[in-house]
């Protein structure tokens, strides 16, 4: 019974966090952004969205962030989702690689050592945002339930 209560509680604290990370995305996108114009704040709202998706694949997974197939048609997600983590994930892995990052007429571009360019647009951004949002609220509804 105290296991059960207890990864209950972990349930509860993931959730906070996916939710308070997804906020903070939004409001660095929408409001600080726009204002600063520093494409680290775009670095900051993808890190944050990670950092949601797997709070809530945590929810599913009994506190393991780890994604797969099953996991995500085990609770009714579609794998466009997957597709959408993944995609964040590589974002995330040759930003850390870039030899060179910068903002290009409000892109994020990042260039490995042989220059080649990977570009990020605001609306990609903003696509992973309501992405990330509708995925959040559908782990809401199944996970805490189980």
């Amino acid at each position: 019974v105290f296991l059960m209560n207890a990864f209950k509680m972990n349930k509860l604290i993931y959730r906070e966090n996916a939710l308070k990370n997804l906020k903070s995305a939004e409001y660095v996108f929408y409001v600080t952004y726009p204002l600063v114009q520093d494409p680290k704040m775009l670095k900051i709202v993808i890190k944050k969205l990670y950092s949601a998706i797997l709070n809530c694949m945590a929810i599913l997974n009994s506190g393991n962030p780890e994604l797969s197939d099953t996991l995500f048609a085990k609770n009714g997600l579609s794998l466009g989702y997957l597709k959408m983590i993944r995609e964040i994930k590589e974002i995330m892995e040759k930003q850390r690689l870039a030899e060179v990052e910068f903002c290009r007429k409000g892109n994020l571009v990042f260039a490995s050592k042989e220059y080649n360019l990977d570009i990020i647009t605001n609306s990609d951004i903003k696509d992973y945002i309501i992405k990330t949002k509708l995925l959040v609220s559908h782990v809401m509804q199944v996970g805490i339930l189980k």
